[in-house]
């Protein structure tokens, strides 16, 4: 049982790479420039150079995700191109209200099955 709980939590690592490398590549792929998005479009063209080079967005893409997987392993998401706050912040600070929807979201199912568990199990009795 050891052995296969071992395994079953390696198996989660090439797993979670490749979640991370898909949503990366996507989020690159998306249209529009991070640079110009963070400075907006009246932004001079060395200003532009200027945030690429500061966050590695120069960089080939390869670079970049482990320059980002290395920040993650270190609790370092980064910060928000639009509020440029740490992510990590941010995170925090909507974590309760995240909490307290999926309390009241799994109270709303146990509510809702349980009433349907009845009115299902007496019809078929």
């Amino acid at each position: 049982m050891k052995w296969y709980i071992i395994k079953r939590l390696l198996q989660i690592i090439p797993v979670i790479l490749g979640v991370t490398i898909i949503a990366f590549t996507l989020i690159h792929i998306a249209p529009g420039d991070p640079a110009r998005n963070m400075l907006g479009q009246h932004a001079s063209q060395q200003e532009i150079d200027e945030i690429r080079t500061k966050y590695g967005l120069d960089q080939p893409l390869y670079v970049q995700y482990f320059i980002w997987l290395g920040d993650v392993l270190q609790g370092d998401l980064g910060r928000s191109i639009l509020s440029h706050e740490q992510v990590t912040i941010e995170i925090a600070s909507r974590f309760p209200n995240t909490i307290e929807l999926a309390i009241a979201a799994m109270l709303f199912a146990i509510l809702i099955g349980v009433i349907a568990g009845i009115i299902s199990g007496s019809h078929f009795v």
